[in-house]
């Protein structure tokens, strides 16, 4: 998977290519609507096109619209949940997590095995950075 500095992102997929782009400014809230051929036309194509010329010759197949699962820090949450025994979370890692589940997966399987996340410090990615905006973990790709 490719995700570019245009927040475009797009990986082989069958016989095609599956692209994608999540509108930086879209408002909070749940948005079933898919624009289609409109969307992919004016913000999908272009940021394709000028990444690499090939895809000049692209074009709509078929889409949907989806759900994001974004943070404050539009970073991913992972570790124990505080309050509770046994019980840990890695998700929200929106757009990358087919990239990262491997590694969180791992860090998290290490925590609960012996208690701490051995190659992956996954601390600052705990769900109670939230409260302090200067312990954030943010990506300067989603800014």
């Amino acid at each position: 998977m490719i995700v570019d500095s245009s927040n475009l992102y797009f990986h082989p997929e069958g016989g095609h290519v599956l692209a994608g782009y999540s509108i930086p400014d879209e408002p909070p809230g749940f948005d079933f609507g898919y624009d289609g051929r409109d969307f992919f036309e004016s913000q999908i194509w272009p940021r394709l096109a000028h990444r690499f010329s090939t895809f000049e010759r692209c074009g709509h197949v078929r889409g949907w619209a989806g759900l994001y699962a974004v943070t404050p820090d539009r970073s991913g949450i992972a570790g124990a949940v505080a309050g509770f025994t046994n019980l840990f979370e890695g998700h929200s890692f929106t757009g990358r997590g087919v990239m990262q589940s491997y590694g969180i997966g791992t860090a998290l399987a290490e925590l609960i095995d012996t208690g701490r996340s051995r190659d992956i410090e996954i601390a600052p990615l705990a769900r109670d950075r939230f409260g302090d905006p200067a312990r954030w973990v943010t990506e300067d790709l989603h800014i």
